[in-house]
C-alpha cells in the first residue's frame, strides 16, 4: 500500500526507538558519572525526570525511616540556596534597605516578601 515510500516507516521506527533510548538514559541516575566535588549533592539533583516527577528519589529515605528513627546523617544534603546563612543575609539586606524602626517593625511576612521577591 505504501508503494515507493518504504523509507517513511523505517525512519518513523528509528525515531521512536531513539526516543525510547533517550527516555531510558534520562531516567537513570547520574551520580556515578559526576566528578568528585559534585558527588555529594542531593539525590534529588542527580535523579532523572521520571524519579523527580514521581518522587522515587525519596524511596530510600522512606525505607530508612520505616526501619528506624531518622538522624541528620540519614537526610540528604541541603541545597546551598536554602541554607540558613544565605536566608539570614537576604533578610538582613531587606531590613537595612527598608530602614525599619525597632519600635514599630513590619510583619515578618512583609520583610520576607521584600527580601525574596527580587531574588
Amino acid at each position: 500500500m505504501l508503494g515507493s515510500y518504504h523509507p517513511i516507516p523505517v525512519l518513523f521506527t528509528c525515531g521512536i526507538a531513539l526516543q525510547c533510548v533517550m527516555i531510558v538514559l534520562e531516567s537513570t541516575e547520574k551520580r556515578g558519572i559526576l566528578i568528585q566535588p559534585y558527588r555529594n549533592v542531593s539525590r534529588e539533583t542527580t535523579s532523572g525526570i521520571v524519579n523527580r516527577s514521581l518522587f522515587f528519589w525519596l524511596t530510600s529515605l522512606f525505607i530508612t525511616g520505616y526501619r528506624g528513627i531518622l538522624s541528620l546523617k540519614d537526610l540528604y544534603p541541603l541545597d546551598s540556596q536554602l541554607r540558613s546563612q544565605q536566608l539570614h543575609e537576604a533578610l538582613q539586606r531587606a531590613w537595612e534597605r527598608g530602614k525599619y524602626h525597632v519600635e514599630n517593625p513590619p510583619p515578618l511576612l512583609h520583610i520576607s516578601v521584600v527580601a525574596f521577591w527580587t531574588d
